[in-house]
């Protein structure tokens, strides 16, 4: 994950300046139930997966000479649940929330939902 961004002078002569190279690994497990049987065409699974996340270097951005970076993301245990529906042979929807725990009490959690259309 390579983020880049320009490095500015804001009004007051502060200069900000980002860093974002970092290399993310995810390793972990999902389990799925299908929750309709009736069709191979729709029907819906049912999955929860548990992952751990390692990041090579933490995001961070320094003001003239003093670096500021977010403790705690660089191992993530990482929980997920979530629906997936096929409507049709051309679109599918999904919906899956997920919390992240890692040090120094770093939480997040996230909701996600979306759909693909197929022509």
């Amino acid at each position: 994950m390579g983020v880049d961004s320009n490095t500015h002078t804001e009004s007051d002569g502060t200069r900000v300046s980002g860093n974002g190279n970092n290399l993310q690994t995810r390793l972990g497990l999902r389990m799925m139930m299908d929750a309709n049987k009736m069709s191979t065409e729709t029907g819906g699974r049912i999955f929860l997966e548990t992952n751990w996340l390692y990041n090579s270097s933490p995001f961070s951005i320094k003001m003239n000479s003093t670096e500021v970076s977010q403790s705690g993301v660089r191992n993530l245990a990482e929980f997920k649940g979530g629906f997936e529906s096929n409507l049709n042979k051309h679109t599918n929807i999904w919906v899956n929330v997920g919390y992240q725990r890692g040090d120094h009490n770093y939480q997040n959690v996230g909701l996600s939902f979306g759909a693909q259309v197929r022509f």
